[in-house]
């Protein structure tokens, strides 16, 4: 009777579990899906399941890093419960797959009852069988102490974290679509499908949430469109709903398809560090206290190159990762900071911390492929750690997985510039958002391109538009210096490498430390410094 019911506990997980897998997130997520079968594979087969064969032969972790299995396998298995959870939210009652916490099994659950299989059944009967004598009483005991240790330094750890980083309070938007006066039905389905896709667009960018119902939203992105005589006026803009307030518009005229404005380009114009959401939220104001706010302060100093230095920003990601490791925007810019940390760290300490942000990120892409910036973030900090192969792999990945996220390829193509690979000049030539120009990073990906090629006159119109930036960070300071001296402005370039040395990093290491520490080809380094020697 007991085989028998531990069969039929087996047969009802594995058809429970094939439903779950046939069902959303897990049918668009591999790596989720690709941990409950294997989960459920190994509790069936009564076989035990540590946090380094999950890492390793669940999820694909290489054996080079199997020092992080454990925590590895606890964010990855936290995710699945969490995802299960979600799921069955939705569902009527009965079976449901289970994960203990603390543990790695999968069971059934029916009406609060579990529902163990043939293996577990076997094990219970055996252990019941073993003998107590009084040295097993003594390490009974001890086990007892040290469990109530390890939950008292537990429950000692959860209260130190700050509930505010366990709240998403990143923006909520919606898209919604409009059409004066009558229409006909395929100019309607038009603007429905240009809903859709803008819809789609903004989902690929961290720092918001897209939310399809309009009433759950915190701002509405609004499509009007008005059909004249000679062609539809075209109305965009971004309103906050609790004051009615208009943060963005722009107005344009459409006759014909080739005056039609992309939903990559409205998304780029929305939600990059520079967009009209971000701008408007940091001019009411804004504390690096919360996940929101850390968000806004990484958008404000991404824009003119200074994160790298930034204590609170470094400080509130430090946090809201701790508090929060699973979340896709807390790991890139936990990421992004520990690899801005190693930039003025000593060589030992340098490879160190690169290593933690590279295990951070690659934890985090496995755990979210979907979620390119966390590509382009590792991108990054491959481009810190020298590793030019690992760097144009990671950039590829980042580029194909959002074509449509400005943000993601703007950067990744200008990191492949530094590293001197043609493909990134190509992409960043390429883009272009209709209303603007290019993000301050192109500017410099481009630069360096022109230098590469000793091509002072091309480098002129970059070096000018990043004057408007924070002139007084070393990078820009560097390029400015560069160019000055190539020129033949032999004053203009004196001026900047006074100002580099002036800063309080730079005073006792000099202009050669600081083109020693770029993330940029060891070529580009070296056609950097030569730009520079004639105002040595």
């Amino acid at each position: 009777m007991d085989c028998q019911r531990a069969e039929n506990g087996t047969a009802r997980i594995r058809a429970e579990a094939d439903r779950v897998l046939a069902a959303e997130p897990f049918s668009r997520s591999p790596v989720l899906s690709r941990l409950l079968t294997y989960l459920v594979e190994r509790t069936l087969a009564g076989e035990p399941i540590k946090s380094y064969t999950i890492a390793v032969e669940g999820l694909g972790r290489s054996e080079d890093e199997s020092e992080e299995a454990d925590t590895y396998a606890r964010v990855a298995v936290g995710r699945l419960r969490r995802a299960l959870s979600s799921h069955y939210e939705s569902q009527p009652p009965g079976d449901r797959l289970h994960i203990d916490k603390g543990t790695y099994e999968v069971r059934i659950v029916t009406g609060g009852t579990l529902v163990a299989h043939a293996n577990t059944t076997g094990r219970s009967r055996a252990l019941h069988r073993l003998p107590i004598n009084r040295t097993s009483l003594k390490w009974l005991a001890a086990l007892v102490v040290l469990l109530g240790v390890a939950a008292f330094l537990f429950d000692w750890w959860s209260e130190r974290i700050d509930p505010v980083w366990l709240v998403n309070d990143m923006p909520t938007v919606s898209v919604v679509a409009a059409a004066t006066g009558p229409v006909s039905e395929s100019a309607r389905d038009q603007l429905e499908a240009q809903r859709q896709e803008l819809t789609e667009a903004l989902s690929h960018y961290v720092g918001l949430r897209v939310v399809e119902d309009a009433r759950n939203s915190e701002f509405v992105v609004q499509l009007h469109t008005n059909p004249t005589g000679q062609g539809t006026d075209v109305n965009i803009a971004l309103m906050e709903k609790a004051s009615h307030r208009v943060a963005w518009a722009e107005d344009f005229r459409r006759e014909s398809a080739a005056d039609e404005r992309s939903a990559d380009d409205i998304a780029a114009l929305i939600a990059t560090p520079g967009g009209a959401l971000n701008s408007y939220l940091r001019r009411r104001g804004y504390n690096a206290d919360t996940p929101r706010g850390c968000w806004l302060r990484f958008t404000a100093g991404v824009q003119t190159f200074n994160t790298i230095g930034d204590e609170d920003l470094t400080e509130c990601a430090r946090a809201w990762y701790r508090a929060s490791p699973q979340r896709p925007t807390a790991a890139f810019l936990y990421g992004w900071t520990l690899t801005d940390r190693s930039v003025w760290e000593m060589q030992g300490k340098r490879d160190r911390t690169l290593k933690e942000a590279i295990g951070v990120l690659r934890q985090a892409v496995t755990l979210n492929p979907d979620v390119a910036p966390l590509k382009l973030a590792l991108t990054r900090a491959y481009a810190f750690s020298g590793d030019r192969a690992l760097l144009v792999q990671a950039a590829n990945d980042a580029i194909r997985a959002r074509q449509s996220n400005r943000l993601v390829k703007g950067m990744a193509a200008s990191l492949l510039a530094f590293w001197n690979v043609p493909a990134g000049e190509t992409l960043l030539h390429e883009l272009k958002v209709e209303s603007g120009e290019k993000f301050p990073w192109e500017h410099v990906g481009l630069f360096i391109a022109a230098m590469m090629r000793n091509d002072v006159q091309s480098a002129q119109p970059h070096i000018l538009h990043l004057e408007r930036h924070n002139t007084g960070q070393p990078l820009l300071l560097l390029l400015r210096a560069a160019y000055f001296a190539k020129a033949g402005q032999r004053a203009e370039s004196q001026t900047a490498l006074r100002q580099l040395r002036s800063d309080p990093r730079i005073l006792l290491s000099g202009p050669d430390a600081v083109i020693g520490q770029l993330p940029m080809a060891p070529e580009v380094k070296k056609r950097l410094s030569e730009w520079i020697s004639p105002s040595r």
